[in-house]
């Protein structure tokens, strides 16, 4: 694999790609010690307009390696040893940007123009994935329009509402799909910790939580709850 992506060769010639290089490396080469206030903020919103294209376009470059019937995983594992990614984490990229190009294309299209930034494509992402297209298609409709005017946090809350209000599937339905998505994580995290994160139904979820909660009553020492359900 290493050996593959290491005798690759950038392009050359095509689309006039050296010319577009040569701005690109002129705004990232500006120094901002030399500009008015209002020319760094005009910088700074180029900046994010090629920040946002060139993530866009990747998720455009990602989902076209993307094949389902790869059983051995070999663009899975390229991508992972050419972006520095995990396998688990190079899979969830994939199957995400996948998703964006074929069931969310106009919103890819938004992030692509610099409109919506990686979080807000990422949230889109996440909350649409069990949806049906025409579902999708519709909730696309409602949002699209003001989505370039909302925070990551008000696009989340809005996705939420219009998709309860279009996912017109039977709640028992909703929840058997849920629970088929029941996982459990284990996170690695700085100074030798590590984060274990698990769903559940809501039932096994409160059991779980109330039996560490028992346990932890039963401890006479000095810990916090917390630390002592941990």
């Amino acid at each position: 694999v290493w050996q593959r992506i290491r005798a690759r060769k950038p392009s050359e010639g095509r689309f006039g790609v050296r010319f577009v290089a040569r701005k690109i490396e002129r705004l990232l080469r500006t120094d901002s010690a030399g500009l008015t206030r209002e020319q760094r903020f005009d910088v700074l919103a180029d900046l994010n307009a090629l920040e946002a294209r060139v993530q866009a376009r990747r998720e455009v470059f990602l989902a076209s390696l993307h094949d389902p019937a790869d059983d051995k995983d070999w663009a899975l594992d390229e991508v992972a040893c050419a972006l520095r990614w995990s396998p688990d984490y190079a899979k969830t990229r994939m199957m995400q940007a996948t998703h964006l190009v074929e069931r969310l294309p106009r919103l890819l299209a938004l992030h692509e123009a610099g409109q919506l930034s990686d979080a807000h494509v990422r949230v889109a992402a996440e909350l649409t994935s069990h949806l049906d297209a025409s579902v999708i298609a519709k909730v696309e409709d409602r949002v699209l329009e003001r989505a370039p005017e909302l925070t990551v946090t008000q696009f989340r809350a809005s996705l939420r509402r219009t998709i309860a209000r279009l996912d017109t599937r039977e709640a028992e339905q909703r929840h058997s799909e849920a629970k088929a998505e029941r996982l459990v994580q284990c996170t690695p995290l700085p100074d030798g910790m590590a984060g274990l994160w698990s769903t559940h139904t809501a039932a096994d979820g409160e059991a779980i939580y109330a039996r560490l909660t028992e346990i932890a009553k039963q401890a006479t020492d000095a810990r916090t709850m917390d630390q002592r359900r941990a």
